[in-house]
């Protein structure tokens, strides 16, 4: 989906915005909010979550002081199986509030925000009464021409080559990605960012510091394995997530070595997109699948010693590294 201006936000009353671009969903709900004079939170701008979701009814109901315009903005909560929290509850969308909306949105503005795809009694509701924006991420290649139309505005120059290497350093979230791009507007002043500006000021996200330690084991590079664990830390990422990627790394390098085998393409089967998937190629060469089914199942029984306090766990992974 193309970057979303001003003015293609149209004055409705009723929205629901969902996907995965938290970015762009950001700044589609502030460009609504710019339309109105004068919001006060809590009274004319009420957020709504999971926590509060029994509210949202009475702010249907209230009316804001002096008849200002009101906006109601809804994180719808996120469905699933496994979460304690919804087991037992009945569905918040009753039919009751379906009704209450539908009389209500002629005065007040109602902005519903989903997480992922929507679908369901909500987006039936308002594709029929309002107006339904799905924002995905984008692809690498649209990221990179946003990088580079970005840091133009600002007078400064960035070559495909080099916007294509921060995506690749700092992943496809575009709020990392402007911070990113931010500090080099700021370093090179009016300039040309290069390679090495690019090492010297951005900070590598978990998952590619997760490719930078695999490919290090496949070479045999231990030191480096082992530097790029304690970088995990200082990511502040805590040591059972990074089993948790690790673990979930290897079983895609072990998956995409199969689908090889098989002839198969490994970004078709695995539903990823070609960067990922060449990286897990290139990286399944480095290990026979002998090796990839031991490391997984080492990395599974660490995950039981250390739950059950038979060894510490960051002492397991550098074990594992070592080995």
């Amino acid at each position: 989906m193309k970057d979303l201006k001003e003015e293609e936000v149209f004055m409705e009353n009723l929205y629901l915005i969902s996907g995965d671009d938290e970015y762009e969903k950001a700044k589609y709900i502030e460009n609504i909010k710019e339309k109105f004079n004068d919001l006060k939170k809590g009274i004319n701008y009420i957020q709504i979550d999971k926590d509060n979701m029994h509210m949202l009814e009475q702010e249907l109901s209230t009316y804001s002081f002096f008849d200002e315009p009101k906006l109601i903005v809804v994180k719808v909560p996120k469905k699933s199986n496994d979460d304690e929290d919804t087991k037992g509850k009945k569905e918040w969308l009753t039919e009751d509030l379906e009704e209450r909306i539908l009389d209500k949105i002629e005065t007040i503005t109602l902005v519903f925000i989903e997480e992922g795809t929507s679908k369901g009694k909500l987006n039936k509701l308002i594709s029929k009464n309002g107006k339904v924006i799905t924002i995905d991420k984008k692809k690498p290649a649209e990221l990179i021409s946003w990088i580079q139309n970005y840091t133009k505005e600002y007078n400064v120059t960035i070559e495909k080559e080099n916007a294509s290497y921060l995506v690749e350093l700092c992943g496809n979230n575009k709020q990392i990605l402007e911070n990113e791009a931010l500090k080099l507007i700021d370093y090179v002043e009016s300039g040309i960012i290069q390679k090495e500006d690019i090492n010297k000021i951005c900070i590598k996200t978990s998952e590619v510091i997760i490719f930078d330690l695999t490919d290090s084991l496949g070479k045999k590079e231990i030191n480096n394995a082992l530097k790029y664990l304690e970088d995990l830390l200082e990511n502040k990422e805590p040591l059972q997530k990074i089993l948790i990627m690790i673990t979930k790394h290897f079983k895609s390098v072990l998956l995409a070595k199969v689908i090889m085998e098989q002839g198969k393409n490994v970004a078709a089967e695995l539903g990823i997109s070609p960067y990922p998937a060449k990286k897990y190629s290139d990286q399944s060469r480095n290990f026979s699948k002998e090796e990839l089914i031991e490391i997984f199942k080492n990395l599974a029984q660490l995950d039981i010693d250390s739950k059950i306090g038979k060894i510490d766990l960051k002492i397991g992974l550098q074990k594992i590294i070592m080995s």
